[in-house]
């Protein structure tokens, strides 16, 4: 086994078959807005060679396009041949370095490779399953949220916990994904793409300082404590044969845990740790700039007060962490909490509605 430098933004370029509008829209099939500037980095195409083509569609680099997927700017801009020839190009060379880059890690046509992430939907593993369609990947996720575009021929996946395309009970665990994430994290940063040097092919990284701090913090003892954990329980685990899926229900009930009641520091930290939106936003969002009061109580009646709500809910999710946050009022607090509370709630009852109706 070895590790795979990969991200959403890595690979998507290499995955396209060309500058084709409908196939990029798969990527807003998960977030529903798209910064213009975040598009073309996705691309791996240079904004400064389309100011005047962005000028004359009214678009702005910086602009955050709400519904891209039926947005006639965006259309359009697709339709220009400069810019289709640059996102062919851009296709073209990604996918040849990410194949490089399987080879060089042994991967090659008619292979059957299991791929290990911590969730959510795959698309990483989609990715590279499109732009390798002769190669067969299985998916080994921690949980997996219901698939929103179609799934390659070439791909099958499997969950060890929750799995929404499967059933509903456990979905709540979703709640805290940001924060399993961090907790798994790195301090090597976000593969952005690839380039070649001395013929080998090597990721290319953004290294951010504010969001290692969660690593230095709390994750690189977290992770150091679960890997003594594992040694000291492995030998107990092969003396008894206990499988994994045995230990599933007490996993699930520590997951629970750490959902409902995590350690302060770990609440303090995620709330403290800004997140990287590559895609659909394409920004640093601060988690702890949160929506005032008057925002949260017009929101109601206001538009973009509303959208201001549904964005810091979306991007944070986590109710616990939340609750942590003393440097809010109490009454703003329990406010902020009752309405993720019941964000999260009616999520859960409209995946059940769907489960029902299959």
């Amino acid at each position: 086994s070895s590790v795979f430098p990969v991200s959403r933004i890595s690979t998507f370029s290499a995955s396209l078959e060309r500058a084709d509008f409908e196939e990029v829209s798969r990527a807003w099939s998960i977030f529903g807005v798209q910064r213009v500037s975040a598009l073309f980095a996705m691309l791996d195409v240079a904004t400064d060679d389309f100011s005047a083509t962005l000028q004359e569609l009214g678009l702005r680099v910086d602009e955050v396009v709400e519904k891209p997927s039926s947005d006639a700017r965006l259309r359009a801009l697709f339709a220009k041949p400069k810019f289709s020839e640059a996102v062919n190009a851009s296709v073209r060379r990604n996918k040849v370095l990410l194949k490089d880059l399987l080879a060089e890690h042994g991967i090659v046509d008619g292979m059957n490779v299991g791929v290990v992430d911590i969730g959510w939907r795959g698309t990483i593993q989609d990715n590279i399953a499109l732009a390798a369609p002769l190669i067969n990947f299985h998916g080994m996720y921690l949980g997996l949220r219901s698939f929103v575009n179609p799934q390659p021929l070439n791909v099958t996946k499997s969950a060890y916990g929750p799995h929404e395309e499967i059933e509903s009970d456990l979905n709540k665990l979703f709640e805290v994904f940001s924060a399993m994430e961090m907790v798994c994290t790195s301090p090597h940063g976000s593969v952005i793409g690839y380039s070649r040097d001395a013929g080998k092919v090597l990721p290319v990284r953004e290294i951010s300082s504010d969001e290692n701090v969660a690593y230095f913090e709390f994750s690189h003892k977290f992770q150091q404590g679960v890997l003594f954990a594992a040694d000291q329980w492995t030998p107990f685990l092969n003396a008894y044969v206990v499988s994994a899926l045995e230990l599933r229900e007490s996993a699930m009930k520590v997951w629970e845990g750490f959902r409902r009641s995590p350690p302060n520091i770990l609440a303090e930290v995620f709330m403290q740790t800004p997140q990287h939106d590559a895609f659909g936003f394409g920004e640093v969002f601060s988690r702890n700039n949160f929506p005032s009061l008057m925002t949260i109580f017009l929101s109601p009646f206001n538009k973009k007060r509303r959208r201001e709500i549904f964005s810091f809910v979306r991007r944070v999710q986590w109710t616990a962490a939340v609750e942590s946050a003393k440097e809010l009022s109490w009454f703003h607090r329990k406010t902020l909490s009752l309405v993720f509370f019941l964000a999260n709630h009616l999520k859960i009852l409209r995946m059940k509605m769907r489960h029902g109706k299959r």
